[in-house]
């Protein structure tokens, strides 16, 4: 089955592939909320690149510190759902600074800040990090997994999922790469309940953050939301099914952890 009818399949609340030529940027589903570019007019942000599965990438062409253009996704397209997931691809151009976080999705808040929920990238110790991220109360809870060193994990595409789930005692997210199971730190996870995701609360790619370092450089490509957590097996369905689908020459897929003993640090 090919890629997009693999996420179809699942009944996304919204799902955009950027196949179209201009902004705003279509929704795949009969949901209709479609995108446009918002923000800075620092950096560039260009649609139709080579992406994943036959569709077309957004090129985010941003110094990592000018905090550029980011896309913003109308509201609606999670209504206070009980579980939720989030679905994209991510292909790096630039390495993070240590300690410097860039948002590649985040649903409410006011240009990156106080977001029910994102999705980021950070560089820490010279290793890159996904960080599934939602604030509980005081604290924030956080799932993260290693991927290379900063500097392997450039121009290579990586398929992203975090999956939240709201259970009675303790916050459950869980990070996929590339179609596995891939948690590996987590923080606070003991505090029940999430921030779920309101009707009134729009969704932003390369969302700007409070600080510079925020910002993102590199390709986004096959974002989806939905209301229910994925299961394992359907994750691995939707990758194996891009990677089957990809037709575009040099998408070299990443996913093999670095050969360097991983160690626990503090996010």
């Amino acid at each position: 089955m090919a890629y997009a009818a693999e996420v179809l399949a699942d009944s996304p609340s919204g799902y955009w592939r950027f196949e179209e030529g201009n902004p705003p940027f279509k929704d795949e589903t009969a949901g209709n909320r479609n995108g446009t570019v918002r923000g800075s007019s620092l950096g560039s942000l260009t649609w139709r690149e080579p992406g994943i599965a036959n569709s077309k990438g957004l090129w985010f062409n941003n110094a990592i510190d000018n905090g550029g253009p980011y896309v913003g996704i109308a509201a609606g397209a999670l209504n206070s759902p009980t579980s939720w997931t989030y679905e994209l691809w991510f292909q790096p151009k630039n390495a993070l600074s240590s300690g410097d976080t860039a948002v590649l999705l985040g649903v409410g808040g006011a240009g990156g800040t106080g977001e029910t929920s994102r999705i980021g990238w950070f560089g820490f110790g010279g290793d890159a990090w996904i960080s599934a991220f939602s604030p509980s109360g005081v604290n924030a809870s956080t799932r993260s997994s290693v991927l290379e060193q900063t500097g392997k994990i450039k121009n290579k595409w990586y398929h992203v999922v975090a999956v939240f789930t709201t259970p009675a005692t303790a916050i459950g997210i869980d990070v996929y790469i590339n179609g596995a199971l891939d948690n590996f730190q987590q923080t606070n996870m003991g505090t029940s309940g999430h921030p779920v995701p309101g009707s009134g609360e729009e969704i932003g790619l390369n969302v700007r953050g409070p600080a510079p370092g925020d910002a993102f450089a590199g390709y986004l490509d096959e974002v989806a939301v939905y209301p229910v957590a994925l299961s394992a097996g359907r994750i691995a369905a939707h990758y194996n099914a891009a990677v089957a689908d990809d037709t575009f020459a040099g998408n070299s897929h990443g996913g093999k952890r670095g050969k360097r003993a991983l160690q626990t640090v503090g996010l």
